[in-house]
């Protein structure tokens, strides 16, 4: 099996923050129906929105 190694340096990982997650989560089962809205299992995928938890404006992100 092959050994992959990232680079964090400029591709930090995506921290979704649980409040913005929460209200996200609610938001959509009022607008959607609560039948309409499905938990699924967490996924490790390249991405790059990581980058825009860092801004100097400390702005809070969720990735869905």
């Amino acid at each position: 099996m092959p050994l992959v190694v990232f680079d964090n340096s400029d591709k930090p990982p995506v921290f979704n923050n649980p409040d913005l997650v929460m209200t996200s989560i609610k938001s959509m089962k009022s607008i959607l129906g609560e039948n309409n809205v499905k938990l699924v299992e967490t996924l490790t995928v390249a991405e790059d929105f990581g980058k825009y938890g860092l801004t100097e404006e400390k702005v809070p992100i969720a990735l869905f």
